[in-house]
């Protein structure tokens, strides 16, 4: 695997571990990021399409916007 597979692949198990932590009927949140272990996670789940969107207050670590 390169080095290029091997941080992609590290950038999608973060978003993984994250959204475990996601309550399914949840609407918005936050939680000690599990990745970084420094950071807060916090996140929305958008009404209209149920899209979540979150981030990490470490720069460099989780975000996503589905």
């Amino acid at each position: 695997m390169s080095k290029l597979e091997e941080d992609v692949s590290g950038f999608f198990d973060g978003i993984d571990q994250a959204l475990k932590l996601i309550p399914k009927d949840g609407k918005i949140g936050e939680f000690p990021c599990p990745v970084c272990k420094i950071g807060t996670i916090k996140w929305v789940r958008i009404t209209y399409n149920r899209h979540i969107r979150m981030g990490c207050s470490t720069p460099d670590c989780v975000m996503m916007m589905q």
